[in-house]
């Protein structure tokens, strides 16, 4: 393995990790509850199946791998934020496809930075893999998300300057 692998199996999780951890726990569950909201304004089907499948599924089980980590290491989990209900939304809140798929878009991409800043800072090489795996299935979900955008029209393009 690498330099710490002894080290990092045999020794508690380090403070700056468990605040890692519990960020990206607590940043996870809400973009989770935001895209509930998100899903039922989704008009397009193809979009819909994406971000049920890719999104949702993914989010979840990020989130049971840090649960679980910070069980197995006697922490107490964050709390999660309260649940959603659709009836408490107001019936006027409107958003189109293209906008909620950018926001989509701007959370994966925040995602990549932060899960690159854990694996550099991590001191311990379970949790470092770890990141890595979210960063590199973020990677792969951002590159799909990019190319149903193009299909569908939706990737806004800057303006040329010449």
């Amino acid at each position: 393995m690498g330099v710490l692998s002894e080290i990092s199996q045999h020794e508690p999780i380090q403070f700056r990790d468990v605040l890692h951890i519990t960020g990206y726990l607590n940043s996870a569950q809400g973009t989770l509850a935001a895209n509930e909201v998100f899903m039922t304004k989704i008009v397009d089907q193809d979009f819909k199946t994406f971000a049920e499948d890719i999104l949702q599924k993914g989010l979840m089980t990020e989130i049971q791998i840090l649960q679980s980590l910070l069980q197995t290491n006697g922490l107490v989990l964050p709390p999660a934020p309260p649940s959603v209900s659709v009836n408490n939304l107001p019936p006027n809140l409107t958003l189109n496809d293209a906008q909620i798929a950018a926001d989509f878009s701007e959370k994966i991409s925040s995602s990549l930075l932060v899960c690159s800043q854990i694996v550099g800072e991590s001191c311990h090489e379970d949790i470092g893999n770890i990141f890595e795996r979210f960063h590199m299935s973020k990677a792969q979900v951002g590159a799909r998300l990019v190319q149903l955008m193009k299909q569908k029209g939706w990737l806004v393009r800057p303006t040329l300057y010449l």
